[in-house]
């Protein structure tokens, strides 16, 4: 039996939440923490595969002051920046870079903080 490469990505590992922060401030002005999924507003959930960490991207994420904790592959999607943060499993991540081809965009995570589940 043949095997055929698709020419469509398979983004079959999980889910991923990007969000923004929500504009939350303590009595005297502070930013707080982000605590709960309900401190964030979810921009967009998308399918996402996750990819093998290449000593390039080790290497490029040392050079711009960040641990690369997680690379993903999600579909090219607009407005992803990284001003958001990713979520996956109820954990949160910074987005540290995006970088794209024509199909995909790849988002390089830092972090790893488990969200509470904000429910009383």
């Amino acid at each position: 039996m043949i095997e055929v490469k698709s020419k469509f990505d398979r983004y079959i590992d999980g889910v991923v939440k990007i969000c923004k922060r929500k504009n939350k401030q303590s009595d005297f002005g502070a930013r707080q923490n982000t605590d709960t999924l309900k401190d964030l507003d979810v921009l967009i959930k998308l399918n996402y595969q996750e990819m093998s960490k290449r000593v390039e991207d080790v290497t490029f994420a040392k050079q711009e002051s960040f641990e690369l904790t997680m690379k993903i592959k999600v579909r090219k999607v607009k407005n992803v920046t990284s001003k958001n943060v990713a979520v996956i499993d109820n954990r949160m991540y910074a987005i540290k870079h995006t970088d794209s081809d024509d199909r995909n965009l790849y988002l390089y995570l830092q972090g790893d903080r488990k969200l509470e589940t904000g429910e009383d």
